[in-house]
C-alpha cells in the first residue's frame, strides 16, 4: 500500500537487529544495507494485492520471504532451535527497552518549520477527544469519589512541596484569569456538593472557635 513506510519498516528492524525473516538480517548483516534494492514489478487494485502476491510468492525465487502465504503467517514453520533461541531470556530483546531512532536528535528548525506547514495544511481531525455525556460525566464522578480516588487521603513529599513552591512563588495570575476563578468557585457553591461543602466548613470553624 505504501512503498516508503514499508521500506522503512524493513530498515528499521534490520538496524535493530529484528527483523522477521533471519535470512535476509543474515544478508543485511553480511553485505549491508546497499545490497538490497526496492523494485516495484506491479501496480494493481487494492483489492487484489494478496491474490498478487500470492502468484509472485508462487513463481519467483523469494529467498527472503518465509511466509509462503500471503498476508499472513501460515507455512512458517520454525524449528524447535529457533524457537529456543527466541523465548525468554534467550531473546535478544528480553528485558530491553526499545530505543527509538530519534532518542537523542533534535529536529533541525528547517524540518520544523516544513512539519509545521504540513500540519496546517493537512490538520489531523482523529485525535480531538470525544464529548461525554452526561451520563457518562456522572459514572466517572461516583467512580473517583472518595476512597476510589487514587489520591485518596495521599499527601506530597516534602520535596515534592519544595519543588512546587519554587515553581509558584513569583507567579501571579491575570485579571481574566481570576475573573474566570471567581466565577468558577461562585457557580460551584450554588450546586449541592458545594452547599455541602459550605455548609461543612462552617460547622468546622464553630467547632474550632469552641475548642480555643
Amino acid at each position: 500500500m505504501n512503498l516508503k513506510k514499508r521500506k522503512q519498516e524493513h530498515f528499521y528492524h534490520l538496524k535493530l537487529q529484528r527483523h522477521h525473516s533471519i535470512l535476509l538480517q543474515r544478508h543485511y548483516n553480511k553485505y549491508g544495507e546497499k545490497d538490497l534494492k526496492f523494485h516495484i514489478i506491479e501496480f494493481c487494485e487494492k483489492e487484489k494485492l494478496i491474490e498478487r502476491e500470492q502468484y509472485y510468492l508462487d513463481t519467483l525465487k523469494t529467498d527472503f520471504n518465509i511466509c509462503k502465504i500471503a498476508g499472513s503467517s501460515l507455512g512458517t514453520i520454525r524449528t524447535e532451535e529457533q524457537r529456543q533461541n527466541f523465548s525468554g531470556p534467550n531473546n535478544p530483546m528480553y528485558g530491553k527497552k526499545r530505543v527509538s531512532p530519534m532518542d537523542g536528535k533534535k529536529h533541525s528548525d528547517e524540518t520544523r518549520k516544513q512539519m509545521s506547514e504540513s500540519h496546517l495544511l493537512h490538520p489531523r481531525t482523529d485525535w480531538k477527544p470525544r464529548k461525554k455525556t452526561e451520563k457518562e460525566k456522572k459514572e466517572l464522578s461516583i467512580k473517583y469519589t472518595g476512597e476510589n480516588n487514587p489520591f485518596y487521603k495521599k499527601t506530597h513529599t516534602e520535596k515534592t512541596k519544595q519543588i512546587l513552591r519554587e515553581l509558584h512563588t513569583g507567579t501571579k495570575h491575570s485579571e481574566e484569569t481570576k475573573q474566570k476563578q471567581s466565577k468558577s468557585h461562585l457557580e460551584f457553591y450554588k450546586t449541592e456538593k458545594g452547599k455541602q461543602l459550605k455548609e461543612d466548613n462552617r460547622k468546622y470553624m464553630i467547632n474550632k472557635r469552641k475548642k480555643k
